[in-house]
């Protein structure tokens, strides 16, 4: 799922930016998988 999230971001905006949210993004997910 993340991949597909990080292609789709990749195309819409190829920044340092976008990439720091997906890595945002993918460390609160695993967070909230891992805290439940």
């Amino acid at each position: 799922v993340f991949i597909a999230m990080s292609k789709a971001l990749n195309f819409i905006n190829p920044d340092e930016l976008s990439m720091q949210c997906i890595l945002i993004a993918l460390n609160r997910f695993l967070q909230e998988k891992h805290g439940s």
